[in-house]
């Protein structure tokens, strides 16, 4: 499943590992998972890794951007 968000109410539904969230955007941070490469929802005990795109349509709708960039060494 796919990250749903529901703009006007501030909101946005997932799921992790057969358990639906239904969560407000002001619970969620959006973080990096440096191992994964990838950005990460979270949302209390909830993680779920995701594309950059969703992290950056959650940061527009008003998830809290916590991520880093990860610089490859040489």
């Amino acid at each position: 499943m796919a990250v749903e968000i529901d703009i006007d109410n501030a909101s946005c539904r997932f799921s992790v590992e057969g358990i639906e969230y239904h969560k407000p955007l002001s619970e969620v941070r959006i973080t990096t998972d440096s191992q994964a490469r990838m950005s990460v929802l979270e949302s209390g005990a909830a993680r779920l890794l995701i594309s950059e795109d969703e992290a950056q349509r959650l940061v527009a709708a008003g998830a809290a951007d916590e991520r880093r960039n990860l610089i490859e060494d040489e």
